[in-house]
């Protein structure tokens, strides 16, 4: 995965590459980032490549998920981003799970 293809969401703004913009300007940024098509060498070069990183935080709870996830998902439909072959929208989690692994039984013995 290219740095480029990732759309970021972190708390309340976006982060395109190495540029930071406010979170209200996502649907310009999906339409950058679907329709760039290699004009701008810090974006994908295929819409093909696209996704959408949400970075949330171990203390945020399953709401802030659902309205993140629920904002991305409107905000793409209503760019209306359309191509003769199907546009996915992917989307990937990073969610820092704090888990103490030395809590967890052995597997039972046979």
């Amino acid at each position: 995965m290219k740095e480029r293809n990732i759309l970021e969401i972190v708390e309340d703004s976006l982060h395109v590459s190495v540029n930071k913009a406010p979170l209200n300007q996502l649907s310009k940024q999906i339409k950058l980032h679907y329709k760039n098509e290699g004009k701008e060498s810090y974006l994908p070069d295929s819409y093909n490549r696209v996704f959408i990183k949400l970075v949330l935080k171990p203390n945020d709870n399953s709401l802030k998920l659902e309205k993140l996830l629920l904002k991305v998902i409107t905000t793409y439909k209503e760019a209306n981003i359309m191509y003769k072959d199907s546009t996915d929208l992917g989307i990937m989690l990073d969610y820092f799970l704090d888990s103490d692994f030395s809590k967890i039984p052995p597997p039972p013995v046979s």
